[in-house]
This record gives structure tokens, sequence and C-alpha cells, in this order.
């Protein structure tokens, strides 16, 4: 394993490095590097959207003995996030890295380093850069409602547009799918405006837990742009449902 201060020293010379490879790699983008012990190699990537969220993996490839390991840094040398090992779906380690749903919050260049776990395996390891839903969203329409189930991350807002017309009335619920969130519902208009909200429920619906949230028979009085807003009271993450359900 290479030794702590190495890896600080290649944090701090990585951006310089990587300016001299003239390639700058987006979203879709993927790259088969060769990684030895003396060689990691780093690749720059272009983020053209603040907030765009990204998955990077990096895979060995044909079974080359190397045990990949992922950074990135930002244009200050910060370390944004690490990966060594994951899990598959069925709780299996996976040895490739893989960096899930990191938010880059600033346009410009960041720095991708990738080695091998021990500092001595060598071979080839394939990179790819791919766009990603942070909250795992699943929307289901009926003719009575609109269903949005997704993961809520920790210290997080999860925000989904409607479209609505004046004199239109609205049921909204948010209900907790993991058994240890309050969620915290509100409305906003374009302007930032809160137009309604709700903590508690407090209505006598058996179906929904104490902590949940609902705003009932909202009524869309000016004609505007809606932003509904869903996030845990102690910024905790889970497992949350929204249902949107117009109102006769």
């Amino acid at each position: 394993m290479r030794p702590y201060w190495l890896i600080y020293i290649l944090l701090l010379i990585a951006p310089v490095m990587a300016q001299d490879d003239n390639r700058q790699y987006r979203i879709h983008d993927e790259v088969t590097v060769t990684i030895t012990a003396a060689s990691p190699a780093i690749l720059v990537f272009a983020n053209d959207t603040a907030g765009q969220v990204i998955t990077l993996t990096a895979r060995a490839i044909d079974n080359a003995q190397v045990d990949p390991v992922l950074w990135i840094i930002d244009s200050d040398s910060q370390l944004l996030a690490y990966n060594h090992n994951t899990l598959s779906d069925d709780g299996l380690i996976d040895v490739s890295a893989r960096i899930s749903n990191l938010v880059l919050p600033t346009i410009g260049l960041y720095t991708v380093y990738i080695d091998s776990f021990n500092g001595v395996g060598a071979g080839e390891v394939e990179v790819t850069f791919r766009a990603s839903d942070r909250f795992d969203m699943a929307v289901e329409d009926s003719d009575s409602a609109q269903i949005i189930r997704f993961t809520l991350p920790e210290d997080t807002i999860f925000a989904y547009p409607i479209t609505v017309d004046v004199g239109d009335s609205l049921i909204i619920t948010a209900s907790d799918g993991s058994g240890r969130l309050d969620p915290y519902l509100r409305i906003v208009a374009s302007d930032g405006t809160i137009v309604a909200s709700n903590d508690d429920h407090h209505s006598p619906d058996l179906s929904l837990n104490i902590f949940d949230a609902r705003i009932n028979g909202w009524t869309v009085l000016a004609d505007d742009t809606y932003t509904v807003e869903v996030f845990d009271f102690l910024g905790r993450a889970g497992n949350m449902l929204l249902e949107i359900q117009k109102h006769d």
C-alpha cells in the first residue's frame, strides 16, 4: 500500500500533472488507462454544469492484476471523494472502484486519480464518466395521482417541479419509507416564496406515520411555476414517497 504521505503529495501535484494531458473528459466518456507501480493515471474531467451529479467507475480489464482506487479533487486540490471497493447488488465485494452520485458544485476542471490499492499492481483499467440521479427517482402516474419514490441523501432537499393551473386544488403527501425519517414538505413559488408547508400531518389517516407530512387542499391562486420540496427535519438520509393528488 502506498504511504499516506505519498498519497498526499500526489493529491497536491495532480492538477499540475493533469494539465499536461490535452484531453478533457466529459459525461458519457470512457477511457482505458494503464497503471503501473511507478505510474498511476491522472485524468481531467471538465464539468459544464454547476450541481452536475456524476458516477465514476474504474474497472480492471481482462483480470488485470490491479485493484483500482479512485480519487477526485477540485481545482483547489480539495479531495471530494475516494473509493476502493464497492458492494454488488447481492452484497458481494466488487473490486471495481466506484464513486456514485457525486455532486460537482461548480463549473470547471476536476482531477481524477486512478491507482492500485497496494501501489504495486499493474494493468489496464477502464474508467467511465456517467451522469446519475442522486435521488434514484421513479415516477408513477395514474388517473388520480402522481407518485414519486426517491432516496433522500443526508442534509439534502428533494425538489420536484409541478404543472398546475389557477384554481387547481392539491393534496400533497410526503411519507417515510425507511421507518426513521421525519418528512418536511413545502411548496415554493418561482420567486422563492413558500406558499404552503407542513411538518407533521395531524390527520386521522391511519395509513400515515405520525411524522409524515401532508398539505391538504392547497389551492393555486396565481399563475406561476411551483416546486414541491421535501427534506428530513433532522437532515437524515432514507427512502421517501411523494404523492401529488388533485382534489375535487
